[in-house]
């Protein structure tokens, strides 16, 4: 999926974001940042928010022509998948995270038919 296209006018505020993440590895970075409920009330589903911002590593360029998935599996080891949709400059979903405690995100990426994956946790205190 290419990311940008219909989301034009959705603007994310960068103050709004909490708990990045960088993750590096085979030439493909990812970062991921989190809103809540409150923020992303308007926009999306769930009660967080998750985007997915790609850049390739050796050219510093954005990746747009991907698709984003995140596995999250609960304090309780319940697992479900979401696929992110492409926005104006990240890839990006809601979730639902019901239960307090830590959650596990694994996102794959997938660029050119090579999956790219890296794993994050957040938790709801």
């Amino acid at each position: 999926m290419t990311r940008g296209k219909g989301m034009m006018g959705m603007m994310h505020g960068k103050k709004e974001a909490e708990s990045g993440h960088r993750m590096m590895g085979e030439g493909m970075k990812h970062e991921g940042k989190g809103m809540n409920k409150e923020t992303m009330a308007a926009m999306m589903a769930g009660t967080h928010h998750v985007m997915v911002k790609l850049t390739d590593a050796s050219t510093k360029e954005e990746v747009a022509d991907a698709k984003v998935a995140i596995t999250l599996t609960t304090p309780s080891k319940k697992s479900s998948t979401v696929d992110l949709v492409g926005m104006m400059d990240h890839f990006g979903g809601g979730l639902s995270l019901e239960e307090k405690g830590a959650y596990q995100l694994d996102a794959t990426v997938t660029v050119s038919e090579k999956p790219y994956t890296s794993r994050f946790s957040y938790e709801v205190k």
